[in-house]
């Protein structure tokens, strides 16, 4: 029996999933998009390596969302799967009855039926985004496995990474905004920006070339 207490812990699980692959996102084309400044510090081996595995914590983590396997215990899939075969506890049908009360311009889940309207809906486009999905699954499995020598080549575009991350943003504040009534703005990662380190760094090399210029001058 599906009640709200294990829907909050699935809604706490993809929330943590979805921060994390924003954030490496957001800084991997920070990395791939720096200042004329910052060019020597950001072709170092260091960061190179570093968007190699920000790549991979984006490949590995929208899996854990997207990939349709039992393996993956928190996938959109699975719980959609809850969502339309589960039954109903009567602390989440009371939920959906405050909704009702409460209801105003905001599209909420009023009744079970809505919220299988909008599974139906995110299936249609799960199905849509299936080429997508598939190149991440490869990436993951192929592109970044050690021990597989012989990998064919891949390309995910950066519309692909685009079109997954709004995607999954989208099933989460739709599924979990209109039940309990809250969205959350996974676009901005300003705590975990690497450009503050980069800067940090630049200025720190800016300062040593200065003291270097004093002394030759003095």
């Amino acid at each position: 029996m599906l009640d709200t207490n294990e829907l909050k812990r699935w809604f706490d699980v993809i929330k943590n999933i979805l921060f994390d692959v924003h954030i490496a996102y957001n800084n991997k084309r920070r990395l791939q998009q720096f200042h004329p400044t910052e060019a020597k510090i950001a072709r170092r081996g260091f960061f190179r390596h570093h968007q190699y595995q920000l790549s991979f914590i984006i490949a590995v983590q929208l899996c854990k969302l997207f990939g349709n396997s039992r393996n993956q215990q928190h996938n959109f899939f699975a719980l959609l799967n809850k969502l339309e075969a589960d039954e109903y506890a009567d602390d989440l049908l009371e939920l959906l009855r405050e909704n009702e009360k409460k209801k105003d311009l905001d599209e909420w889940f009023y009744c079970r039926e809505d919220i299988l309207s909008e599974v139906t809906t995110i299936r249609k486009e799960l199905a849509e985004h299936s080429d997508i999905i598939d190149k991440f699954v490869y990436a993951r499995d192929k592109l970044f496995a050690h021990e597989d020598i012989h990998r064919d080549t891949i390309v995910i575009k950066q519309q692909d990474y685009i079109a997954l991350l709004r995607l999954a943003s989208s099933i989460f504040n739709r599924l979990h905004g209109k039940l309990f009534r809250a969205e959350v703005n996974y676009d901005d990662t300003p705590d975990w920006d690497i450009g503050e380190i980069l800067t940090v760094i630049v200025d720190y090399y800016r300062l040593l070339d200065e003291r270097e210029h004093r002394k030759r001058d003095s």
